[in-house]
Parts: structure tokens; C-alpha cells; sequence
């Protein structure tokens, strides 16, 4: 076992950029933002309930959630392969232990503030306790929500509560639980067993409902395959250098109507596989950082600074759709209310949303995430009595 984590056959250039810190990029952030604007079109019925026109609206749209789930696997990968491939011995489960506790301090706080004060909000107004959002909230903190989210919605067909969305979330850390073991049983041949994997749920029809929804990892694994390939010397070699290129004023537009189209429209079987494929195209070519997706400039800026707070924002919108109904109903007491009022509703939400999230991001996420990095840091740093290198921000 122990030579099974020695020597980084795979790609030789990470060890020499295992101790560099991933540069910040832009582009990435800014497509968070696009994702979390794509996940907030699905669910925009939630806040508009009046006919039926916002839920034709938003078919297909869930699919946001696909292209998160990539960036993800990229951008956890591509902190963390670097560490993990060259890691031996007791070394290596020190950074794997870092990882763990980095991802807990990112995600855990933020996630039960935003189950418990909701849970509690809903009880309060409906004087009653939902089993139905107990059983959420359960599945939720032991990280099975996709599971009891796919159960409810399509097995049982009732008895799902306000926190569905959460799904995702159960799915990325049970993924971030199994990864590490990939590398360390595979290390050699990850990328390869990895490929295999997804090549395999790419071409397998999986309608909605399907029990290979809640756990699908192509669109991850297709983020780690990104980040693993962008330190070899071909990644740069497959450079598809757009800078100057009309084209790249035509191809991001096309690859996110392609991304929602395929899922609106189902043209095949295996749209959800062209869903996971197109969201790697899109994080393929936000890799290089060089405005091949979305050009530097106000919009990227603008999209970036959504993109810090995505997190929040995704957390925290069904929330802030129900206070915002709770508001409009206190504003227009007895009111009707139809297809008039969107805007209204739509302008009462974003506020919300972006008044919660910027509150949830700097009071809970930071902090949070500053204090799991210097624990990460402490436990990387016992690396047999020398110390390792550190993870920043």
C-alpha cells in the first residue's frame, strides 16, 4: 500500500507546482454567478405562483445546478491534486484530513444557519412543525438530501419539504468524501479510471426521475479530468486562443442555450451526458482565464462579485421568495395577486436575496472559511516534523 502512494507517474509537472497557490480567476467566478442565476430561473415558480407561464419558463433551467457541480470539480481539484498526488504515507491522510476540514468549516456553517432559521421561520408562521421539513433537515445534515429529495419527489410523490435544494449539496460531499480514495487507489490511473466513469454515465439514458439522478458525478468528474489535464503540457498545447477571435462574442451564448436546451428539450437520451459535457466545455475554456468565456471588463466584475456570494445566494433564495411573499401579502392585504405584480415581486426578492447573502457571506462564510483554512494549514503542516506548504483563500 505504501508504494501505491509513492511516485506521481501521472503528470510529472505537478510536482513542481505543488507548493504554488491557485491563482484567483475571474472568469470561474463570474460563471458561478451565471450558475446561480440559471438555478434561480428554474425555481423562479416558487416566487412567481400565479398561472402557470414561469414554470414553462423555467424548464430546463435546473441544469445551473450541473454546471456548479463542474466548476466544483475543477476548482477543488485543482487545489487539491497537486497535494494529494505527491503526498506519501502519513503525509498523505494529513492532507487529506486538511481537505476534509476545509471543506467543513466552508460549507457546514453556512448550511445549518440557513436550515435552522427558515425551519424556524415556517414553524412560527404555521404554528406547526412539517414533518415533512424535519425529514429535509435531516437529510440535509447527514448529507443524503439527494436521496431523500429523488424519494419524495419521484418515488413516494409527496411528503418533500421547503429544502429540496439542498440536494446538490449532499451530493458534492459525498463526492468529496469518495475522491480522495480515488486517489489513493488509483493515483496512477485516475485520470483513466475517472474517464471510464464518466464515459459511462455520459451515454446513459437517464430521464428525470431516474435513480442515476441524484447521484450523477459526470459533470464533477469532468471538473476534476479539467484540473488534472490543465497541469500537463498538452493543456497548454490544446490552448484554443479565442482572445482575438470573433467567435468568442458567438460561442459562450451558444454553449449556455446548448446547456439549457438540451435539458428543455430532450433530444436524446443522453441529454443529461450533453449537459455534463457542454458545462465542461464552458469551464474548459473559463480555465485559461483569458476572457475566452466572458471578457474582462464591468459585466465579468459585476458577474464576479455574484460569484463570491453564489453560495449564499443559493442557499438563501427560497427563503427570501416565501418573506417575500410574507410582504407583499402585508403590503397588499387581501389582494390577488397575477402576472402585474412581477416585477414588484422580482424587485422585493433581489433585495433580499442580495441583503441576506452579502450578511451570510461576510458574517458566516468568511470568518468561517478563514478559521478552516488555518486548521487545514496546522494539520497539512505536520508533515513528519517539516512544514507543508499552507492553503490560502
Amino acid at each position: 500500500m505504501h508504494r501505491l502512494i509513492q511516485s506521481p507517474r501521472i503528470f510529472p509537472e505537478i510536482a513542481d507546482v505543488k507548493h504554488a497557490a491557485p491563482k484567483r480567476n475571474d472568469e470561474i467566478q463570474a460563471v458561478r454567478a451565471i450558475a446561480i442565476l440559471i438555478v434561480i430561473v428554474a425555481h423562479s415558480p416558487v416566487l412567481f405562483r400565479w398561472g402557470g407561464q414561469w414554470s414553462a419558463i423555467g424548464k430546463g433551467f435546473y441544469v445551473g445546478v450541473d454546471l456548479f457541480l463542474c466548476l466544483s470539480g475543477y476548482v477543488i481539484t485543482k487545489s487539491l491534486c497537486g497535494r494529494l498526488l505527491v503526498a506519501s504515507g502519513n503525509d498523505f491522510w494529513r492532507e487529506v484530513a486538511a481537505f476534509w476540514v476545509r471543506r467543513l468549516y466552508r460549507i457546514t456553517p453556512s448550511a445549518c444557519v440557513w436550515l435552522a432559521i427558515p425551519l424556524l421561520a415556517y414553524s412560527l408562521a404555521s404554528g406547526r412543525v412539517e414533518s415533512a421539513n424535519i425529514s429535509d433537515v435531516l437529510s440535509a445534515v447527514f448529507h443524503v438530501a439527494n436521496i431523500r429529495s429523488w424519494q419524495c419527489q419521484w418515488i413516494v410523490r409527496s411528503g418533500c419539504g421547503d429544502f429540496g435544494h439542498y440536494w446538490s449539496l449532499s451530493l458534492e460531499e459525498q463526492f468529496y468524501l469518495v475522491l480522495p480514495f480515488l486517489f489513493l487507489l488509483f493515483r496512477r490511473r485516475i485520470h483513466l479510471v475517472l474517464l471510464a466513469i464518466v464515459l459511462a454515465q455520459v451515454f446513459l439514458p437517464r430521464p428525470l426521475g431516474s435513480v442515476f439522478g441524484p447521484i450523477k458525478t459526470d459533470a464533477l468528474m469532468l471538473g476534476v479530468l479539467l484540473a488534472l489535464w490543465s497541469e500537463h503540457s498538452t493543456y497548454r498545447i490544446f490552448d484554443p486562443h479565442l482572445a482575438s477571435s470573433r467567435l468568442k462574442l458567438v460561442l459562450p451564448p451558444l454553449l449556455v442555450a446548448g446547456l439549457v436546451g438540451f435539458a428543455r428539450y430532450e433530444p436524446v437520451p443522453f441529454f443529461l451526458g450533453m449537459v455534463a459535457l457542454v458545462s465542461g466545455l464552458i469551464i474548459w475554456l473559463c480555465s485559461y482565464d483569458k476572457g475566452y468565456f466572458i471578457a474582462d471588463g464591468p459585466i465579468r466584475r459585476g458577474l464576479a462579485w455574484i460569484g463570491e456570494r453564489s453560495f449564499a445566494i443559493y442557499l438563501i433564495h427560497p427563503f427570501a421568495f416565501w418573506i417575500t411573499w410574507q410582504v407583499m401579502r402585508a403590503v397588499y392585504p387581501g389582494v390577488e395577486f397575477n402576472g402585474t405584480f412581477t416585477v414588484r415581486f422580482a424587485m422585493v426578492a433581489a433585495v433580499i436575496v442580495l441583503v441576506l447573502s452579502e450578511l451570510s457571506y461576510r458574517l458566516i462564510e468568511l470568518p468561517f472559511r478563514k478559521r478552516g483554512v488555518a486548521r487545514s494549514n496546522a494539520i497539512a503542516a505536520l508533515r513528519d516534523g517539516r512544514a507543508g506548504p499552507q492553503v490560502n483563500l
